[in-house]
């Protein structure tokens, strides 16, 4: 973990916090999540491809089952709570997935080496979790008080959602207001 505020958020993946290059192992181990989950969902798209909203396919029905539907919170929420941490692990068209790689190589193994692995994890998760659980609360509202909204009826009970975009957009939240200028840096991104 880096203590100084650096100028630049980003950190080139086979870097150290110094710019000195790194062995592949000392990368393994500065980067032990991100390449852990680089891997991990690489592993699960080869066997399973990705997920999809409708589950025809068998291996869309396994995805599926570990996709979060936010109408479990009320109906199964031990489901709901499990698939908090089993959504992250699929995604549903090349671009999300491509997104996700670039996300992880520029910002998250960054924020592993900067902040450290069990702050950049918390960071994950904790947005993936508050989001997708006021969403939840957002989409369920609406059911209620427009039921006849087939928006609402949709995104509450007609689908599911996965990927980990949401917290890794919280992570790179983070890492940018550990920088000397976050309100610039951010701006170069916009």
């Amino acid at each position: 973990m880096i203590q100084v505020r650096p100028t630049w958020p980003m950190m080139l993946p086979w870097k150290d916090g110094q710019g000195q290059n790194l062995s592949l192992r000392e990368i393994v181990k500065s980067r032990r999540f991100s390449v852990t989950y680089l891997l991990s969902i690489m592993f699960l798209y080869a066997m399973l491809g990705y997920g999809s909203r409708d589950c025809f396919t068998p291996s869309e029905a396994i995805i599926c089952d570990f996709a979060l539907w936010p109408s479990q919170l009320f109906e199964a929420p031990h489901l709901y709570i499990l698939s908090l941490f089993t959504s992250i692990w699929f995604h549903n068209d090349p671009n999300h997935f491509l997104l996700i790689l670039v996300v992880i190589l520029l910002f998250f193994q960054t924020a592993e080496v900067r902040i450290g692995t069990r702050r950049a994890l918390m960071a994950l998760f904790g947005v993936q979790f508050l989001v997708a659980i006021l969403m939840t609360l957002y989409l369920y509202a609406g059911t209620q008080l427009y039921p006849d909204d087939p928006w609402y009826l949709h995104g509450y009970s007609g689908r599911n959602y996965m990927g980990g975009s949401v917290g890794l957009f919280g992570v790179m939240g983070v890492l940018f207001a550990q920088i000397d200028k976050p309100v610039a840096g951010a701006l170069f991104y916009a």
